[in-house]
């Protein structure tokens, strides 16, 4: 009887009641082992890394939740630390010793937080050192972050060896400053590597002294280059080097969905907001694909890794503040979508004035990527004689395939990316060698000669990467009163401008800045925050999108804007501003205050040019009529000819420079 009632109660009731009688169970017959524990929560595929007052945990699958409020008995007395010998699991050689301060384990998420943020990546872990930061070391911070492996250190030159195995990213002045803000610049810096310029070729242009360098204005900040996930290290192992006494937990390898949104129509009055966590783990790849992964580690960079999340080990946890800061995943950004469309609907089904009263609703636009590209990286060591600290460009004759190379280190090595079209043969797995170095002694001998047959063949074998696609949340950032998003969640950009990360770096401090504002209060700060970044998130991916267009587009929304600009700007410099890159480098200057000036401007162009050419015309029509009174001709065929005259001269001239 007990079970057929149980079995006709909703899925939601079923998990709940299974979560309970595991804890009573669990409850009757003791706990798991301290030791076993510690070793588990800092397990990794090859290898474990050191962790933070025991708050960072990676979920294992044999894992037995017990109670959010407990800790694990101590294995030693006092004040006394458990070390732990850790091992490679491949060789058994001894690695680190690795401190686990017992008392303090958390062997599950607990069940409040006062704030819980979706996401482990740079915005996620830097929103945690800031909350931690304003709000003292009794503020319970839970970082929920679907990949179950633990950051590596920065400093693991096992990891990071493999300079073509992660995507790099260029930090300017708006990550710099956050990262600044935060106490995190010093350690960024260890880790990063400054770049003074660029060096381009253009297409047909392949002899090394063709390439034009072009420095960096040396004032401020100049842009530093790291990879992502190495990004991701310096964040996670400076919580852990200096928050060890706070209340952050880093919960690796759990997921992070919001089922209810605090006090509104359908929460019964609860002003928290409730959250489920339930642990993900790697999917798997194939033994084909393993088979090439580099030998000096198996840490799977983010590009590359997928996770899947299940019902076990659900915990239903509640907190005063949810951040999505997922990226492109947008666990919470979705349900925060499908959420406020349910709310709208069942406001205006019984009060028609809801659509004008309540706005519009939380949205995420997903553009179509009409301009899609893929990539594949590869290493490339400079020659001693060339520059190391450049940003290297190059394109194919025909267009086919552009080069992006950045700094991967201090030593003179670039990770270069190779972009082309998704069906491009180039980018398919398992090339054959010979075509892609073909490839490259055709357009990119400059580099061709420096990278050796074993990085080509490699090179050629892989898959490629795809690039993420535009999209934004909007027009607000935020439902109920205690849920936000930021970063990549709020709003994704390709990687082709250096602005995503920067953004999302910057997200935070303006949310930094709006809690100074309101004192700290949430439900203030949430809808300020949406004030303050909700129209620059939207601004941000139409001006990105509309320099990423295909076809002639590309040339109306980008190349001629950069040509008036520039002709513009260098006449009258206080009236038209630079070209859209130097609006990027403007500090203090947002991306709706951009596109409006950029408005403004061509407007202004449009009038300028407009002026001109009727003052030509009106020149020439008066030469015309003038010159037709001398040779007695009608007015019209002297114009004809004109005309033609202007014509041919140009053809010309035209000529004459292709010759040369």
């Amino acid at each position: 009887m007990v079970i057929r009632i149980f079995l006709r109660q909703p899925l939601t009731i079923k998990m709940i009641l299974v979560i309970l009688a595991f804890s009573l169970l669990l409850d009757h017959h003791g706990r798991i082992d301290a030791f076993t524990h510690g070793l588990g929560a800092i397990a990794s595929p090859k290898y474990a890394s050191t962790i933070t007052s025991t708050r960072t945990y990676a979920s294992v699958t044999d894992q037995q939740p017990n109670d959010a409020s407990e800790t694990v008995p101590s294995t030693t007395s006092g004040n006394e630390l458990a070390i732990a010998s850790i091992t490679d699991t491949q060789t058994n050689e001894s690695i680190t010793e690795v401190q686990i301060d017992d008392e303090s384990l958390p062997l599950r998420p607990r069940n409040e937080y006062d704030a819980v943020i979706s996401g482990g990546g740079p915005a996620g872990l830097l929103t945690a050192i800031m909350l931690s930061r304003k709000y003292g070391p009794d503020h319970r911070i839970a970082v929920c972050e679907r990949r179950p492996t633990i950051p590596p250190s920065p400093s693991d030159s096992t990891v990071w060896g493999d300079v073509a195995k992660f995507y790099n990213l260029g930090i300017g002045f708006r990550g710099q400053n956050a990262l600044r803000s935060f106490g995190v610049l010093e350690d960024f810096k260890k880790h990063s590597v400054a770049v003074e310029g660029r060096r381009d070729w253009q297409p047909g242009m392949s002899r090394p002294e063709d390439g034009r360098v072009t420095l960096t204005e040396m004032s401020g900040d100049l842009s530093r280059v790291l990879s992502r996930d190495k990004l991701v290290g310096v964040l996670h192992h400076h919580i852990v080097d200096n928050y060890s006494n706070s209340n952050i937990d880093m919960l690796y390898g759990y997921g992070a969905e919001p089922v209810s949104f605090g006090s509104d129509w359908n929460d019964g009055g609860s002003d928290a907001v409730k959250v489920l966590v339930s642990k993900c783990d790697e999917i798997d790849v194939g033994l084909e694909e393993k088979s090439k992964l580099p030998p000096s580690s198996e840490f799977v960079p983010s590009q590359d890794s997928e996770q899947v999340c299940t019902v076990e080990g659900v915990v239903v946890t509640s907190t005063k503040l949810l951040i999505g800061a997922d990226g492109s995943a947008r666990t919470v950004a979705n349900s925060m979508e499908r959420y406020d469309q349910d709310r709208l609907d069942t406001l205006r089904k019984t009060n028609p004035l809801a659509r004008i009263v309540e706005g519009k609703p939380f949205r995420v636009t997903r553009f179509v990527d009409d301009n899609p590209r893929v990539y594949k990286s590869i290493p490339i060591p400079l020659p001693a004689d060339w520059p190391g600290k450049l940003n290297y460009s190059a394109r194919a004759k025909n267009g086919r395939m552009s080069l992006e190379a950045l700094p991967a280190d201090d030593q003179g090595n670039l990770c270069a990316l190779l972009l082309m079209k998704p069906d491009d043969e180039l980018a398919q797995s398992e090339v054959d060698p010979n075509s892609l170095r073909s490839f490259f002694d055709d357009n990119f001998p400059q580099f061709s000669a420096l990278i050796s047959d074993e990085e080509i063949a490699r090179t050629a074998t892989k898959s490629s990467s795809s690039i993420p696609a535009f999209r934004h949340s909007g027009p607000k950032l935020h439902v109920g009163k205690r849920t936000l998003v930021l970063g990549d969640a709020a709003h994704t950009v390709k990687p082709y401008y250096g602005l995503g990360a920067n953004c999302a770096l910057q997200d935070v401090t303006v949310l930094s800045d709006v809690l100074d504002e309101v004192n700290g209060d949430v439900t203030a700060a949430v809808p300020l925050f949406t004030k303050r970044r909700g129209g620059e998130s939207e601004a941000l991916v139409s001006i990105s999108r509309n320099m990423d267009r295909p076809g002639k587009m590309f040339y109306i929304n980008f190349i001629l804007p950069l040509i008036l600009d520039g002709i513009f700007h260098k006449i009258a410099p206080s009236i038209f501003g630079p070209n859209m890159f130097g609006m990027f480098k403007k500090k203090n200057v947002g991306f709706v205050q951009i596109r409006r000036k950029k408005r403004l401007d061509r407007s202004m162009q449009m009038i300028c040019i407009s002026t001109v050419l009727a003052g030509i015309g009106k020149g020439l029509a008066l030469s015309a009529r003038k010159l037709a009174t001398i040779i007695g001709r009608r007015q019209s065929t002297v114009a004809v000819g004109m005309a033609l005259t202007l014509a041919t001269s140009a053809t010309l001239v035209n000529m004459v420079r292709k010759g040369k």
